[in-house]
């Protein structure tokens, strides 16, 4: 076939034929994983603009597999098999590719499955039973390892800066005459560290404990929950904080959105670099989640600590909050997807300022 545009006409009407007959489809996606754009009569129950777990359920959980693609020589993700709904409620079965290309992005393809014994249904159920239980078990056993280097690891810095203080103590007393202002600046430094022990411990309980708390489920205006949030905490007289879009109400759990939103909030003040600032709070309803963001105009998070400030007792600027527990982003991650969300952050610093922070909170 010679010529690139005869060829481009006949690709483009053979892709719309086996679209209509419901033989394939294309989701291309966001670099946060929401829908960008659908392809298809298999994508009619895709929601543009909503992170695509909610609409492909075997996706959920997958995210962090999804974004390595990026980075790692697996080609795609596949999953064979998957049971679906047509547009008109019809039950299929679909084979599911996530793909990754530096022009396109992220893209999931849908092709059609169109006959599979029963057995061999069964037996596939099986083993994706067993792929979501050895996930669980090796989401787990990280948590595990976790919690033991944070023991093994950040506890023992504020403990190693105790003796140290207490030995310039002792050397400051014995000294002739004894010098009395650096036993006080030694005393000082102790009821530091000793602070930030206190809260680090106070941390590593409240990690420890979410998600395995019955937590009481109700009614929650988000509007007036953001707008008491805002009234309770003790904002330096430059900082603004403003509340953009409809905010609904929804049946969820309230105390964990609130330590969720507090949390954003005060880390926005906190780290700020300037005097004024703005924090903006907006929310998108989907489907069956709101999409809260909560947007700062600070000096923004590096690519490279993205991942890192999630974790318990990483520190960006130790110096400026020395007594700073190092745990609040934690306990935001952890909260968030213990409800069954997810948190994202999204900021360039070399390209521009400030900091979002995306939240995917269901609806119920």
């Amino acid at each position: 076939m010679a010529g690139g545009a005869p060829f481009d006409a006949e690709m483009q009407a053979l892709s719309d034929l086996l679209s209509s007959r419901g033989r394939f489809g294309v989701a291309w996606l966001d670099p946060d994983l929401t829908v960008r754009r659908v392809y298809g009569t298999l994508t009619e129950g895709i929601e543009v603009g909503a992170p695509i777990s909610d609409s492909v359920l075997v996706l959920l959980g997958q995210e962090d597999r999804i974004a390595a693609l990026v980075t790692s020589n697996e080609p795609h993700l596949y999953f064979a098999n998957v049971a679906a709904m047509r547009g008109d409620g019809a039950p299929i079965r679909l084979n599911v590719s996530v793909l990754y290309d530096k022009a396109l992005g992220f893209v999931v393809v849908f092709e059609r499955v169109y006959s599979a014994g029963l057995a061999e249904l069964m037996i596939e159920d099986e083993i994706r039973k067993r792929r979501i239980a050895d996930a669980e078990l090796a989401r787990i056993n990280r948590q595990l390892e976790e919690f033991a280097y944070v023991i093994s690891h950040d506890l023992k810095a504020p403990l190693r800066a105790l003796r140290y203080f207490s030995g310039d103590i002792s050397e400051a007393v014995a000294a002739e005459p004894p010098d009395l202002a650096a036993a006080s600046a030694g005393a000082d430094s102790v009821k530091l560290a000793t602070r930030r022990m206190s809260n680090m411990l106070v941390g590593l309980l409240e990690y420890s404990s979410i998600g395995r708390k019955d937590e009481t489920i109700a009614e929650v205006d988000t509007g007036v929950l953001v707008a008491e949030i805002v009234d309770t905490l003790a904002l330096p007289a430059g900082m603004r904080v403003e509340r953009d879009g409809t905010w609904p109400t929804i049946r969820t759990t309230p105390v964990p959105l609130d330590l969720v939103l507090r949390n954003l909030i005060d880390n926005a003040v906190k780290h700020h670099d300037r005097p004024q600032g703005l924090i903006r709070l907006t929310v998108v309803q989907r489907e069956a989640a709101l999409q809260i963001d909560v947007i700062d105009d600070g000096p923004g998070i590096p690519r490279e600590w993205h991942d890192a400030i999630f974790k318990p007792f990483n520190r960006m600027d130790d110096r400026r909050h020395p007594e700073s527990s190092g745990i609040g982003l934690a306990l935001v991650k952890r909260t968030v997807e213990a409800a069954g969300g997810r948190i994202v952050v999204l900021s360039e610093p070399d390209k521009a300022r400030g900091t979002t922070f995306r939240i995917t909170w269901p609806k119920r």
